[in-house]
């Protein structure tokens, strides 16, 4: 067509072209101007769906009037009666094109993203969904504006299907999930789709790939993408967050509008600017003519300042120092029970105040507890606790009337930096508590931030019983550990939310609270119903806590404990940390979380903050027990746990981690019996993890009866999972084929309401694969993720050797031998389900590969 005319456009050049037309550049003879004409194929020209869409297409984008949108001129037909579309011609490169030449710069990607985004608001707005983003249909131009093309598969909200019944249209790689099973569709697939454009230009290619177009489908529908962070560095976590966002797979989770991803986007694009400047401004050297009258200046300067170093060094050291923070017990003025707890719940809530305050390093809560009735003086305490300065105070309440003294000591000289005394009703609590945070700051010569000094003066609830209710939920959540003890923290939640509907800080505890019990309950039943409350509280948080760290901490907590994805979860709490640096019971978490995906480093790291923040607490002697384990340090890992089980011997924590340390990473069988023997005469706290280790221990020793009596009066689903090993190990095939039949029965059921369980899919296919049913087996293995199989890889070899897949089991062994930094030896010479490898040559071979422990 090229050289040819027709009506009154003369075609020069063909630009492109798709499955819904091809583009040429033309020239406009009537308005002496270039444009593009898109030409319905010739092959199409007795295809009605076709010419429809086309239509609609002509339809859907000449109706919106957008900056961001490719404008649309007018619709025309040949005399050979071929439809064709006339529009702007636009001088530059398709998104595809400049993705072709590598990942894209952070600030250019966002950019290119927001663009994208406003377009896609006014679509929206129009009612119309657009189906098919992705690179080729996003053009930017020479100057950098974004223009969205090809609107051949849009749809207007409420309008019947102009396409086949339940067909998938649109490149299959940016398809959102229900797009590829050929569900009806709204505008948040577009949301999807963006994220994977986003994806796209970070990384350089598409989160979901394979040569077939089916296990591209399969694959969005079952799998999750590889981190983006682990393709790139430097990707802000923010940004991370954005894109997992957007690729939820269900649509209730993603962003529910596209104006929310606006907000998002830009929020990071003002934070990436402003880094820009400043890396611009600390590299940038201005030369002048004044350069040797400056020189000269500071010369002179600098042998003033020399002679005030040593003044200002001490000065300076100790308004740092200052900034480290113990706050002490609040004694009651009249020793009622009212008093008590009124006292004690206003400490709580300073100490939360004060973690606010980015420069301030608050020593946590159960660090301090124990000097609530202490002789010793502030010194002292300041000494052992690493503090440079100590608030204390006393409380009185009566009724409705308060009264709260406090003051900031500097413990080394005595001297008062700032006190303060309140008369106020109750309900003048909150503003006792910003008032005092803001004062103490000033006194520390801290400069508040916007979000800080706003996050101060945030009034929680206006109803102070719901308030008393959530500080008794604050209560029961920070000293249990188990099943019953979070429940009843829940409950408490639930009184608060019930009392005051608008109360978003206690909707966040709520849905924490019922993601832990979810993830410890023994009925699957009720599993099903607290998952239900977990989210729906954290729905309800969103509309109003959105910005908030404990908003991201229970993402988190939803995250790990329900939908079993680590790296969603390390992903929110990270955003939790940034915006809130210095809270322990954050950094705790996040502790958990990257050990738990393997990287001991890091979590040993965290654990020596939190152990800084909270030097009397549980937390960082925990995670300095696990992390040293993961670390292979086996003798410092039993020295945290000793300090743990001598600093709470209740918990059962510390007798755990012993336990683990000697029969996993020290192979002392007979010794790590011992040391649970001694725990279940301490604590009965614990039981769960006492039943799984003893059951271990007992699979270890070859005393697979024992390891059955275990699981007797055990209501825990997982149970039958463990029961199934046993009896297939002791070749009751029986009883064997019942235990796992109950394992398929209770995972699939599990995976019906919440397909995303990689570790509940991982046990299925153990199931399968004991009952025989290889094809089931693969089929629910190939669904689950390279992160769960490491995270179990033992059962995955397991898994392997079940389906009688020797050789593969043992170059899985090698690779786990290989990879890993925790303990290999023991559990690979003793474990007895890899007992049917034990006498192959590349089995010993693998055992040769094992360091010396």
């Amino acid at each position: 067509m090229i050289n040819e005319k027709i009506l009154h456009y003369s075609i020069s050049e063909k630009l492109g072209g798709g499955g819904m037309g091809v583009v040429y550049k033309a020239e406009d003879t009537k308005l002496r101007r270039t444009v593009a004409l898109k030409f319905l194929p010739a092959s199409f020209s007795y295809d009605e769906e076709a010419k429809q869409r086309f239509l609609y297409e002509a339809y859907a984008a000449s109706s919106i009037q957008h900056h961001n949108i490719c404008n649309i001129h007018d619709i025309d037909e040949t005399e050979d009666g071929r439809l064709f579309i006339c529009m702007d011609y636009y001088d530059g490169k398709t998104l595809k094109q400049k993705i072709a030449e590598g990942p894209l710069k952070i600030n250019n990607a966002i950019d290119i993203s927001l663009q994208v985004a406003h377009g896609l608001l006014k679509t929206h707005e129009q009612k119309i969904i657009h189906r098919d983003i992705k690179p080729a249909n996003i053009f930017v131009t020479k100057d950098g504006t974004i223009k969205i093309l090809d609107f051949g598969l849009a749809k207007l909200s409420g309008q019947a299907n102009i396409t086949k019944m339940g067909s998938t249209l649109g490149t299959a790689a940016y398809m959102s999930p229900e797009q590829a099973s050929g569900n009806d569709v709204d505008h948040r697939t577009d949301i999807w789709s963006l994220g994977i454009v986003i994806y796209e230009m970070i990384s350089g290619k598409t989160p979901f790939q394979n040569d077939f177009e089916q296990a591209v489908l399969y694959s969005i529908l079952n799998e999750e993408p590889e981190p983006i962070s682990s393709l790139r560095s430097g990707v802000p976590v923010e940004l991370e967050r954005i894109i997992l966002k957007a690729l939820s797979k269900d649509p209730e989770d993603r962003y529910q509008h596209i104006d929310e991803m606006i907000v998002d986007l830009r929020n990071i694009s003002i934070t990436e600017q402003r880094d820009s400047l400043k890396r611009f401004n600390l590299n940038k050297k201005k030369k002048t003519k004044h350069t040797l009258y400056w020189s000269a200046a500071i010369i002179i300067l600098l042998t003033s300042v020399f002679a005030l170093w040593t003044f200002l060094d001490t000065t300076y050291t100790k308004v740092e120092k200052r900034k480290f923070i113990a706050v002490l017990p609040f004694k009651p003025i009249s020793e009622t029970d009212e008093n008590k707890d009124f006292a004690d719940g206003i400490h709580d809530d300073v100490i939360i105040q004060l973690s606010k305050i980015g420069e301030l390093k608050v020593i946590a809560r159960s660090s301090v507890l124990e000097y609530q009735e202490s002789k010793k003086s502030l010194k002292q305490i300041a000494s052992e606790l690493g503090a440079g300065s100590i608030l204390e105070g006393s409380t009185r309440r009566s009724n409705d009337l308060i009264r709260v003294n406090a003051r900031l000591v500097d413990p080394e000289t005595g001297e008062n930096l700032w006190a303060e005394t309140y008369d106020r009703p109750y309900e003048d609590i909150f503003v006792i508590q910003s008032d005092l945070a803001q004062k103490i700051a000033a006194a520390l010569q801290i400069k508040l931030g916007t979000e800080e000094l706003f996050s101060l003066q945030a009034e929680p609830t206006e109803n102070m019983i719901a308030w008393d209710y959530f500080r008794k939920g604050k209560y029961f959540w920070e000293v249990s550990y188990n099943f019953e003890g979070n429940l009843k923290s829940a409950e408490m939640f639930t009184i608060a939310c019930s009392l005051d509907s608008s109360f978003t800080l206690a909707w966040i505890f709520r849905s924490m609270a019922y993601s832990v019990v979810a993830g410890q309950s023994p009925s699957f039943e009720e599993r099903l119903n607290y998952i239900k409350e977990a989210e729906f509280s954290l729905q309800i948080a969103r509309q109003t806590g959105e910005d908030m760290p404990e908003y991201h901490l229970a993402r988190g907590h939803y995250y790990y404990h329900i939908k079993n994805n680590l790296d969603s979860a390390i992903i929110e709490t990270e955003i939790a940390d940034q915006k809130r640096p210095n809270e322990s019971n954050i950094l705790y978490f996040l502790s958990i979380l990257v050990s738990d995906k393997g990287d001991w480093k890091r979590g040993y790291n965290i654990s020596e903050r939190i152990y800084q923040l909270n030097p009397k607490g549980t937390g960082g002697l925990l995670l300095g027990a696990w992390s040293t384990f993961g670390l292979g340090l086996y003798d410092e890992s039993e020295v945290w746990a000793d300090k743990l089980i001598n600093n709470d011997p209740e918990s059962g924590l510390g007798y755990v981690l012993k336990t683990i340390t000697v029969l996993l990473g020290k192979g002392e069988i007979e010794r790590a019996q011992s040391i649970l023997n001694e725990a279940k005469i301490f604590t009965l706290r614990d039981t769960y993890h006492f039943a799984i280790y003893q059951y271990l221990i007992y699979l270890y020793k070859k005393e697979f009866n024992k390891a059955v009596s275990v699981f007797k009066d055990w209501n825990y689903p997982v149970r039958w999972y463990f029961l199934g090993i046993a009896y297939k190990l002791m070749n009751n095939q029986t009883k064997a084929f019942d235990c796992f039949d109950s394992t398929r029965v209770i995972y699939s059921e599990l995976l019906s309401k919440h397909p995303d369980n990689k570790k509940a899919r991982l046990r299925l296919a153990v199931a399968y694969a004991a009952l025989n049913d290889k094809t089931n087996a693969l089929l629910q293995m190939a669904q689950t993720t390279e992160d769960s199989r490491r995270q179990f890889e033992i059962d995955y070899i397991y898994f392997n050797i079940l389906i009688d897949e020797h050789d593969f089991a043992v170059k899985l062994l090698k690779k786990y031998i290989q990879d890993r930094t925790e303990p290999t030896s023991f559990m690979i010479k003793n474990d007895p389900r890899l007992d049917a490898l034990r006498k192959r040559g590349d089995f010993k071979e693998a055992l040769k590969m094992i360091p010396d422990e």
